[in-house]
């Protein structure tokens, strides 16, 4: 090429704002591609109409800048009554897009919602017909996009009064607890106790569940109210002491307290001790919130000839936060009435979308107390008090596990809510063996939520099959991409993040077995994802402290050459 040639070249690419110089260019543009065009003035800009493979485009020239605004006009119509639907999908399509913005407008003389493509385009000399075809035909994928994103969603549910927001929001909660559990290893667990003593949390409960206690039979508890307070003996209730009476007692209210359990446990001759501390964490003047932590005294293998290893002989510590409710036993059961009689009547009325997650889990059930065991579970769920609300989930559990031949389909998806619930609480409290047990019934439904909750806990608790799990799935989801590539660009957030979520617990998992070379290659890549950056700059810290010169690719170490 001779040099003139190449500055004639680089010519045709340098930017201008001249708004004729642009007009030309896009003049010029569509004549190669031979569309027919017209063009037309509004205000102080110039705009061009033309038709593209039976769409309707138009190009904007504004002033002071080198770009052109292309617009697809009018792609997709639909009534008013799916308002809501239209604006949940624009913001989908919007979170994915890289270029473009899908935005709608509203007809009030036809009671309608249009909807629209935009997007800034580059036009240079010799690439401007490549860049503007290209551009023409990602609006065309995002225009089959939303159709078929519509179609799906509109077909779920055609309740017009579904509000896709705000079942979004609650799946995005319900997912970030999900991302907790995946991501820390800090023991955080609340329960919460009632005011009234027919409905209380007793202090062994929430041992035996957090300990993973098969029993707890306390011969005695010795309590010290404050940092300087005096020593009380407790004989009479010891087996049903409260935390409120362990910190509240029936006059005082301390800001600290302290006491040693003595206990036995099945299995186990040998007299154990427990040391419980507390202390006042705020609240109101409707909760007080208290930090519980326990500590269980390990057995000696060769004085107490207890196996080496075993649970009893190893030290075991938990701290969970507690609230403790100062609300009446007959208030808190009024209120479960009256919920659940309006959920009744809502489902009766084909008006489910506007329950609560609560009344969702109990309008079609009429048994009083398997209703109240539905609400408060998943009340306490909700409100991250996990210990408490094992409490009236497995009870609920048991009932429809008994019954569930007899159960409706509607009132059968409950009962794997319920074992998915339980499986989470179970998972908090690191009892994985049991979490594991509940989420197994929920396997035939492949449910994205119950599907995590199964990887986190094989993951966690380094059980050998976690790894194939995680594979097959993540195959099967990359086989469906590749299926689903021709229909457009916008995956299922879900399933993307579900995708995204796989991937972190494989390399979890190749971390636990020391490849490290892989891990490399799989981290640097997840460095320009931006849903798993800061897992790959975190796990690379963490490899680098422990493998000198992890992130160099010619390291001599040898955990790395031997690989």
């Amino acid at each position: 090429m001779k040099i003139h040639d190449i500055f004639k070249r680089k010519a045709t690419v340098s930017l201008t704002t001249d708004m004729k110089e642009r007009e030309r260019l896009v003049s010029q543009t569509l004549t190669q591609m031979n569309c027919d065009f017209r063009w037309e003035d509004e205000q102080d800009e110039r705009v061009v109409a033309f038709d593209y493979q039976n769409g309707h485009f138009r190009i904007r020239i504004e002033k002071d800048t080198p770009y052109v605004r292309l617009m697809y006009l009018f792609f997709y119509n639909t009534s008013a009554d799916n308002l809501q639907l239209v604006r949940h999908i624009c913001n989908q399509c919007n979170l994915n897009s890289e270029c473009e913005r899908i935005v709608y407008s509203t007809n009030e003389e036809k009671n309608e919602v249009d909807v629209h493509a935009m997007s800034g385009v580059l036009l240079t000399g010799y690439n401007s017909r490549d860049t503007l075809a290209r551009a023409m035909q990602s609006m065309f994928s995002w225009q089959n996009a939303f159709d078929r994103r519509f179609k799906e969603l509109q077909n779920a549910d055609k309740s017009p009064e579904h509000d896709v927001e705000r079942a979004a929001m609650a799946w995005g909660h319900e997912m970030s607890l999900l991302r907790e559990m995946e991501m820390t290893h800090v023991f955080e667990e609340g329960v919460r106790d009632p005011a009234e003593d027919s409905t209380r949390v007793i202090l062994k409960d929430i041992a035996m569940r957090a300990f993973g206690l098969k029993g707890m039979d306390i011969k005695a508890i010795s309590i010290m109210e404050g940092s300087m307070g005096g020593m009380t003996i407790v004989d009479d209730f010891a087996a049903n002491l409260s935390p409120r009476q362990l910190v509240i007692g029936e006059i005082s209210k301390a800001a600290r307290a302290t006491a040693v359990v003595t206990y036995t446990e099945p299995g186990i001759k040998e007299q154990r001790t427990m040391m419980v501390m507390l202390s006042n964490h705020g609240g109101d003047d409707k909760t007080l919130y208290y930090r519980l932590t326990m500590t269980i005294e390990p057995l000696s293998a060769s004085f107490h000839r207890v196996h080496f290893g075993q649970q009893a002989n190893l030290p075991q510590t938990v701290s969970v936060l507690i609230a403790i409710d100062q609300v009446s036993d007959k208030q808190r059961n009024d209120e479960f009435r009256y919920m659940w009689k309006e959920a009744i009547e809502k489902g009766k009325a084909d008006d489910t979308d506007s329950l609560t997650d609560e009344q969702k889990l109990v309008w079609e059930f009429t048994q009083e107390s398997l209703a109240k065991d539905l609400y408060h579970g998943r009340r306490l769920f909700g409100n991250d008090c996990y210990a408490e609300a094992l409490v009236y989930l497995e009870r609920a559990f048991g009932r429809l596990m008994q019954d569930f031949h007899k159960l409706r389909n509607s009132q059968k998806e409950t009962f794997f809510e319920v074992c998915y619930l339980i499986g989470f609480c179970y998972s908090e409290l690191r009892q994985y063996d049991r979490a594991m047990y509940y989420l197994d019934f929920t396997s035939p439904l492949r449910r994205i939520t119950y599907t995590t909750e199964m990887v986190n806990s094989m993951v966690n608790s380094h059980d050998f099959r976690a790894e194939h799990m995680v594979d097959s799935l993540i195959s099967e989801l990359e086989g469906n991409q590749e299926d689903d590539e021709e229909e457009g660009p916008l995956l299922d957030s879900n399933v993307r993040n579900f995708y995204h979520f796989l991937r972190r617990r494989k390399v979890y998992l190749l971390i636990e077995r020391e490849s490290y070379l892989e891990v490399r290659t799989i981290l640097k890549k997840m460095l320009d994802e931006p849903e798993n950056s800061d897992f790959a700059i975190n796990e690379l810290a963490y490899l680098n402290k422990i493998i000198p010169d992890f992130s160099d690719e010619g390291s001599n170490d040898p955990l790395l050459k031997g690989m």
